[in-house]
């Protein structure tokens, strides 16, 4: 995802982060993932991103949906509760709205 007024890869913070060692391949495999399935043209696939925090809790009333940026809700978090994420999951699958294409999610 691109963050900042200069829209730069958020992954890079992450990398900066010196508590980001124990978790850090999971964003990066991840990106390289993405990269890959942009290319593909033959499947028709989907990728969801949470926002910066992905943490256990029940879906948010109001979801809010973005593409290629770091959202942040109202509050200024930028922060996905599992079943948000669940909940975004299942809606796209049943009505599908992102074709071979990754958006993200955060409580709103």
């Amino acid at each position: 995802m691109l963050t900042g007024s200069d829209q730069y890869l958020a992954l890079l913070d992450m990398e900066q982060s010196p508590h980001a060692g124990p978790w850090l391949a999971v964003p990066q495999n991840q990106y390289h993932e993405l990269q890959f399935l942009k290319m593909v043209d033959n499947v028709d696939w989907f990728g969801v991103s949470p926002g910066l925090n992905f943490v256990a809790g029940p879906p948010a009333e109001k979801i809010l949906v973005g593409k290629d940026t770091l959202l942040f809700n109202a509050a200024g978090k930028s922060e996905t509760t599992a079943q948000t994420m669940a909940a975004a999951l299942v809606k796209e699958i049943w009505t599908p709205a992102h074709h071979q294409e990754r958006f993200t999610v955060i409580n709103g």
